[in-house]
């Protein structure tokens, strides 16, 4: 036998995709969600406020399988979330329109059996998610858990009140431990960092979203997951405006997207192949390296900017590239890269260092190096291409060794 949803009025539910604006009315007068049927009768077990919300504690979803939350356009606030609720095995659905405000360090964790869609449409309410007190840090945020990234979607949904970085289960209001897809979506006025992907997780085309007033970063990404950062993000008036980026080590191939704000690495990074597109910047840690193997480019008309978070020549190790023992079958293109605070350490010292390779550099900028500017094994070609700046390099600007 068939189980009714959770949480919706007594009308018969068609299938459950999250873009269905409206269901078979069945009996008693129950409405759908952008209706003006009323009333809105409450699932039994949990009761209703002044305003017209449902009170949803920790026992609201036990045993449920498909859970529907959806708008009452004739209330201001639709649900009351009064703990923090762990959802398993089932499918977790919020329809267009729907205001879900959470009571102190209460949330969701959407275990790794469970899928969740927080989806609307243009022409229609965002999804709101809030705290029942717009303080950041009200309430702890949402937890995901599956791993496949195509389950889990936002899109349209605005959080604000969020955050909780004291508790390990949420370093982010938004905690992806499995996957997510993210799509114009808004974060605000959060604790601590705004989305947080943990190593190893999924995420997929994060694009045209609006993370402002984390306490923190906007958002956390593995090295593997830097590429989904996709165009159109804004991040705003966050306590560290940059892109955190964990879990370096290697990764076969890196792709970065300018974000409008930089990126952060704080510890080594190796690539077989390192990809920045126009306008990225990359601001390093003391004592990091970036490797690189057999591809290293640049976009086509805007430089990279790679500097170190400290700003002191010597800061941080520089780019090495060729690690590959096999030689690139054409010139390494030092092309519109701006590089300072490289050189420090013994081991190929310089903001770029090449061990193997022909080098070819053409309007780029090298600038305050503990070591050399650029260092090659000059038993290849080293082209200078012009409209090149060397600066402030301690140790030289080119050094052929």
């Amino acid at each position: 036998m068939q189980r009714t949803p959770a949480l919706i009025p007594t009308a018969l539910i068609p299938t459950a995709l999250l873009l269905t604006l409206a269901a078979t009315s069945c009996g008693g007068g129950g409405g759908t969600s952008g209706s003006t049927n009323s009333p809105f009768p409450p699932p039994s077990g949990n009761p209703t406020d002044a305003r017209g919300a449902i009170h949803l504690n920790c026992d609201s979803f036990v045993g449920e399988d498909k859970i529907i939350l959806e708008d009452n356009p004739d209330h201001p606030v639709d649900y009351i979330v009064e703990c923090l609720i762990e959802i398993s095995n089932a499918e977790f659905d919020v329809y267009e329109g729907t205001v879900i405000e959470f009571e102190k360090d209460a949330g969701f964790i959407f275990r790794d059996t469970t899928d969740v869609s927080l989806v609307s449409v243009s022409d229609v309410p965002s999804i709101v998610f809030r705290g029942t007190v717009a303080t950041p840090g009200h309430w702890k945020g949402l937890r995901f858990e599956h791993p496949d990234e195509r389950i889990n979607r936002t899109l349209d949904f605005t959080m604000s009140d969020a955050g909780d970085p004291d508790d390990p289960m949420f370093p982010g209001a938004i905690t992806v431990i499995g996957g997510l897809t993210m799509g114009s979506s808004r974060l605000d006025n959060i604790e601590g960092v705004g989305v947080w992907v943990e190593d190893g997780a999924n995420l997929q085309d994060f694009s045209n979203n609006e993370v402002s007033r984390c306490s923190s970063y906007p958002i956390r990404v593995p090295l593997h997951k830097a590429d989904e950062l996709l165009q159109g993000n804004v991040y705003e008036g966050n306590g560290t405006n940059r892109v955190l980026v964990g879990d370096t080590g290697f990764e076969e191939t890196i792709r970065f997207t300018d974000q409008g704000i930089p990126f952060e690495l704080q510890a080594d990074l190796t690539t077989d192949s390192l990809t920045f597109e126009d306008d990225v910047e990359i601001v390093v840690a003391d004592g990091v390296r970036i490797s690189v193997g057999r591809n290293f480019s640049t976009g086509l008309t805007q430089s990279v900017h790679i500097h170190a978070l400290s700003g002191a020549p010597g800061a941080w190790r520089g780019l090495l590239l060729g690690t590959d023992t096999t030689p690139p079958s054409t010139a390494w293109r030092i092309h519109r890269v701006k590089i300072e605070h490289g050189g420090g350490g013994s081991n190929y010292p310089g903001n770029i260092s090449i061990l193997h390779g022909d080098v070819d550099v053409k309007d780029s900028e090298i600038a305050d190096s503990a070591s050399c500017g650029i260092r090659y094994d000059d038993s290849w070609d080293y082209d200078d291409r012009g409209g090149n700046t060397f600066r402030d390099n301690q140790g030289g600007h080119v050094c052929g060794v």
